[in-house]
């Protein structure tokens, strides 16, 4: 299912280098465009689909705790709907032991993260932080419930399996770069053993390297730059058994992970840190990255994290871990969006009402090449996602629509007072379709919005959410005409409204390519669109919210056609109320509108919505600043419920 915004996003993932991220590019299954990102985000992003998941790839400039931290915020910034991130690419290895035996090519996936450069130096030595693992803290329930499955053999030999396919089908996809460079090629010598001139040089031995007898003596600045053959390492390599065969099977890992700004180059050092913390690996990003989401760091291993460190593995270990983050997130089960009633936001439709009605429209036959329906004497099966696929191709300018949902809301700590709550509750909660008309100036960019603020309470419900806004800035003269703004609205709410849909289901109505043909954005139009909005909202499942701010836009329209088309989408988002006798889930309609709007409210009369203080439009002209910072914020939190969503 494409997302309908950036809150749509459940799972990120991080690289640091250009190549680790090439890699995951790579595996998406599908890709998505014109998401954007919010105001002041550094970040470059590649958002897609692997599998069942929306994810969004975020690009750093470069490696570092420091830099992932803020790479990290700033994906949360844009991107509010994420609840994990995959921190995937390289990184050094432990070598492990005879038992359990680590190469280069192999996969580590952290079940925990110590920072290892975090402590305190004394003259004689440095010592970690004792209170390290709870200053990070340990992975969420869903994590560590995922990593205990996958600790079971089956499952584990199961994920390497899968990651083997992935990576072929990868490696076909990127070339020659990312293949397994040979086990010949992986090279592991005694930890005590140094990378430096072993050979003579041309005009006499090197005097550094030749001094060079212990872990902290110096070698020359020509050997850290040279390789291993150039400086004739010939030392006794240590024997792995896996490696006796010419291209041995990936292996996956599951441990702790040190983390930090140092590159460890030090073989002595790697064993005492892994013998001390039991570090598998070491990588410097996942540190920054830990404190802002639940994490899952997976890494390939290019090198041993000794003085012979090379880059010789590091595009095939890339590709590695890339395939290793897709089979994992096979494993991870997507939260589905089913409604769940909630004391405070409950629609009053009963669940098992809903789903009744899903399984009423829904089909239990196979897929089906049918798309189309043109016969109206009959219901015939049609797909969802078919259907939006057919509806994304309106020629519109559905790139300029300004979606609420993607403000820039922190949907984790949401508190009302009760005040607010019992003003909202009228509208909120009543079983019917209701409309709530809210007179408040809204700045599109820097302020916050009682609009922004119900949806966010919408999205932590997971409840279906249309939203349009006019935004005066992003339409050229020829889109700001009263008919050009009324079918933007529109097409914009046919383009969000077939989310609410059951994946499959059985239709009547006329759902064929020709029929979305005719919304191009002409005055006959108007009618087609509505219609076609009356069709969706008949086969909506659940509970929708509908968000439109900036209806004044048609304040002054003196086209019938706009007027009258106006007047048929209000009532058309009252399905309780018109012809649709009661078909279809319950539509909540908040329009915002700065202040007093003679055409709205001529209009809201005209169907009957205004006639009492207890009718089915509650305008109640709230003051924008203090309803919309006491919706998100709270006046007093030690005093306001809190919304249990």
């Amino acid at each position: 299912m494409r997302p309908r915004n950036r809150s749509d996003f459940e799972i990120g993932i991080i690289c640091a280098l250009t190549l680790e991220a090439q890699a995951v590019d790579a595996i998406l299954d599908e890709e998505y465009k014109g998401f954007g990102k919010q105001p002041g985000d550094t970040n470059a992003y590649t958002t897609g689909r692997i599998g069942t998941h929306n994810v969004v790839l975020a690009h750093m400039p470069g490696m570092g705790k420091s830099i992932a931290s803020s790479g990290a915020a700033s994906l949360r910034s844009s991107f509010i709907g994420v609840k994990v991130v995959l921190v995937v690419g390289i990184c050094g290895g432990v070598p492990g032991s005879p038992q359990k035996e680590v190469l280069l090519g192999d996969v580590i996936i952290s079940d925990e993260v110590i920072q290892h450069d975090f402590g305190k130096q004394y003259p004689d030595n440095f010592e970690l932080k004792n209170t390290i693992k709870d200053s990070l803290g340990r992975p969420n329930a869903e994590i560590r419930a995922l990593l205990a499955k996958l600790r079971i053999p089956r499952q584990l030999e199961k994920l390497g399996k899968n990651t083997s396919q992935h990576l072929k089908v990868l490696q076909e996809r990127l070339g020659k770069e990312f293949q397994y460079p040979g086990a010949q090629q992986d090279r592991l010598f005694e930890s005590s053993y140094r990378h430096k001139h072993h050979r003579k040089l041309g005009n006499g031995e090197c005097k550094i390297c030749d001094r060079c007898e212990s872990k902290t003596d110096p070698i020359c600045d020509e050997a850290q730059e040279s390789s291993c053959h150039d400086l004739g390492c010939s030392g006794k390599l240590v024997y792995r058994r896996r490696l006796a065969a010419d291209n041995p099977q990936l292996a996956i890992h599951i441990g702790t992970i040190a983390s930090g700004d140092t590159v460890m180059k030090s073989g002595e050092d790697r064993d005492e840190i892994a013998r001390k913390y039991r570090v598998i690996a070491f990588e410097m990003e996942a540190a920054g990255v830990w404190d802002n989401f639940p994490c899952i760091v997976i890494k390939g291993i290019c090198d041993y994290a000794d003085s012979h460190k090379s880059k010789k593995w590091q595009s095939y270990t890339a590709a590695a871990a890339a395939s290793c983050a897709k089979a994992l997130l096979e494993e991870w089960d997507a939260v589905t969006q089913d409604y769940t009633p909630n004391p405070y936001l409950v629609l009053s439709t009963d669940v098992k009402d809903v789903k009744a009605e899903e399984q009423q429209l829904g089909t239990s036959s196979q897929n089906t090449e049918q798309t189309t329906i043109s016969d109206t004497s009959k219901k015939q099966h049609c797909n969802a996602s078919e259907l939006r696929s057919l509806i994304s191709n309106i020629n519109s300018t559905h790139s300029q629509i300004q979606p609420l949902a993607d403000s820039n809301v922190l949907l984790a700590d949401i508190h009302m007072s009760s005040e607010v709550l019992i003003r909202l509750q009228p509208w909120w909660s009543s079983p019917s379709s209701e409309l709530l008309w809210i007179q408040e100036e809204v700045d599109l960019i820097n302020q916050p919005s009682t609009g922004r603020g119900i949806l966010a309470l919408a999205q932590k419900a997971n409840i279906p959410v249309a939203t349009w806004s006019y935004n005066h800035g992003h339409y050229s003269k020829s889109e700001k005409t009263d008919c050009a703004i009324l079918n933007q609205m529109m097409v914009s709410l046919i383009q969000q409204l077939p989310h609410n849909l059951p994946p499959e289901f059985q239709s009547s109505a006329d759902f064929s390519i020709e029929r979305f043909r005719k919304l191009d954005g002409s005055r006959e139009s108007i009618e087609d669109a509505i219609n076609l909005i009356q069709d969706l909202l008949e086969l909506g499942v659940r509970p929708l919210i509908v968000v439109i701010e900036g209806l004044h836009m048609l304040d002054q329209a003196k086209d019938q056609h706009v007027q009258s088309g106006l007047r048929a989408l209000l009532k058309s988002l009252q399905p309780s109320h018109d012809s649709l006798a009661g078909k279809g889930a319950p539509v909540k309609t908040l329009l915002i509108t700065p202040g007093q709007t003679r055409f709205l409210i001529d209009e809201v009369r005209l169907i009957n919505r205004c006639e009492s203080s207890q009718s089915s439009i509650h305008k109640e002209g709230l003051l924008a600043s203090a309803f919309a910072r006491e919706l998100l914020a709270g006046i007093d939190r030690s005093k306001s419920p809190r919304l249990e969503i």
